[in-house]
């Protein structure tokens, strides 16, 4: 992989922000801005605002997928289990490639924002 210099992934992150937000209205859709891409990873900020996955969907990936909540709250389902995840702020969750998953909630209050890393982890 490439080196990849940590002052350009914080600026990546921040990036247009203010270009691409209102903070005084709820977004229409989830934001979804890819950071940093190569054959082996990928790292994306999502934004959301109450978006939720669609009734009756699981989303199913085909790879790994590691989540870390930066800010606000969302509720996060599978479809193997009856347990529903809370996230908070600083909560993490690693959901490996295939398994179904759902975003039941988003906060309508504030932004939530994700960082998500996909990639293929082997053992």
């Amino acid at each position: 992989m490439n080196n990849i210099n940590q002052n350009n992934v914080l600026g990546n992150f921040l990036k247009n922000f203010n270009d691409k937000i209102n903070f005084n209205q709820k977004l229409p859709n989830e934001i979804f801005d890819t950071l940093i891409e190569d054959k082996n990873i990928k790292i994306e900020r999502i934004i959301s605002s109450g978006q939720k996955t669609e009734q009756g969907i699981w989303l199913e990936q085909d790879v790994d997928e590691f989540v870390i909540m930066l800010a606000g709250k969302a509720k996060i389902s599978f479809f193997d289990s009856n347990e529903v995840l809370d996230l908070l702020p600083f909560d993490y969750l690693f959901i490996p490639k295939k398994r179904k998953h759902r975003v039941e909630e988003t906060d309508e209050q504030s932004l939530t924002f994700w960082l998500a890393v996909h990639f293929n982890y082997e053992q």
